[in-house]
């Protein structure tokens, strides 16, 4: 009995037909993004592996090379590719070189204060595209004859001035010394390898 008057309630359990303009769906057409992804590539022995959060060009993986440079004290973690250039450098902490976090400065900070990063990313192609860390962090694991770590951060397009999410991990990568003259073009601002 009490299903009776609950089917009857409810308009006897069959759903009417909706009105011709309920059905006219008046959402705008556009394109669908993904879901940020914003977990670590996986990590290779010997190589720098990065991606943006959301799908694009600037994705890589590469044979890194690393070094310190003993005036400027800084270390460079160097990642040519065919088309794809990465570059991270941090400046050594007061204390001295250690493992742990590295906060990126802002491309406005000119004063390179010790224990902060920079990264830059180029891209050649049809349309050239330059991208400089804005903000976010380069974490050490390890620096010793090899180096590990990982990164998060935001790359600001010189050109567009957009951001992007950009996440990295680079493992067991030998630490060298650069030679003097390498040294002392990042000191003036110039990356390693740019004349």
């Amino acid at each position: 009995m009490a299903w009776l008057v609950l089917l009857t309630a409810c308009g006897g359990g069959r759903a009417g037909a909706p009105d011709a303009q309920t059905m006219i769906d008046t959402a705008p057409v556009g394109a669908v993004l993904p879901a940020p992804d914003t977990t670590y590539p996986t990590a290779r022995r010997g190589a720098l592996l990065a991606r943006p959060a959301l799908p694009g060009p600037i994705g890589g993986e590469w044979v890194a090379t690393a070094g310190l440079c003993p005036e400027p004290p800084t270390f460079h973690l160097l990642a040519p590719g065919d088309s794809l250039d990465l570059m991270i450098v941090l400046r050594s902490p007061s204390e001295g070189w250690t493992t742990g976090t590295y906060l990126v400065a802002s491309p406005e900070d000119t004063t390179d204060a010790p224990g902060t990063a920079r990264i830059g990313l180029q891209r050649v192609s049809y349309v050239d595209q330059s991208y400089q860390g804005a903000r976010g962090q380069i974490e050490l694991s390890r620096l010793d004859r090899l180096v590990s770590g990982r990164f998060d951060v935001a790359l600001r397009d010189l050109n567009s001035q957009d951001t992007v999410r950009y996440l990295g991990v680079f493992d067991r990568i030998p630490v060298d010394s650069l030679p003097p003259a390498e040294c002392q073009a990042a000191a003036r601002g110039i990356p390693p390898g740019v004349r």
